[in-house]
């Protein structure tokens, strides 16, 4: 039998600790997430490490939405330069607040 889990409650110690879970560092391992990419740049590779470096250290405790979107999210966008024209950047929240006047600024109800 499958037995399913809330992801809201548990945490990646207690699946290590359950399931057996291990990191690893095969980069053979999804190697179809790997084709077809453009290179990175020594700069780039460094940003990711510490991206890499922060979660790894992070996740040893317990996190919720907020910590990932700062720690890994904000900062891959960043790299991705999706805080550059001609990207925006809206937060949800606000986007409903705004309602017809972010439509007409070409945004999705």
């Amino acid at each position: 039998m499958v037995e399913t889990i809330v992801a809201q409650d548990i945490s990646l110690p207690q699946l290590k600790d359950k399931f057996g879970l291990e990191p690893t560092h095969d980069e053979q391992l999804f190697l179809e997430w790997q084709e077809d990419l453009p290179e990175l740049n020594e700069l780039e590779k460094q940003w990711l490490d510490r991206v890499k470096n922060d979660y790894l250290h992070l996740s040893q405790y317990p996190m919720v939405e907020p910590i990932v979107k700062m720690v890994v999210l904000s900062p891959l966008l960043r790299i991705a330069d999706f805080y550059r024209p001609p990207f925006y950047i809206l937060a949800e929240a606000m986007q409903r607040g705004l309602g017809k006047a972010a439509r007409s600024w070409g945004f999705p109800p």
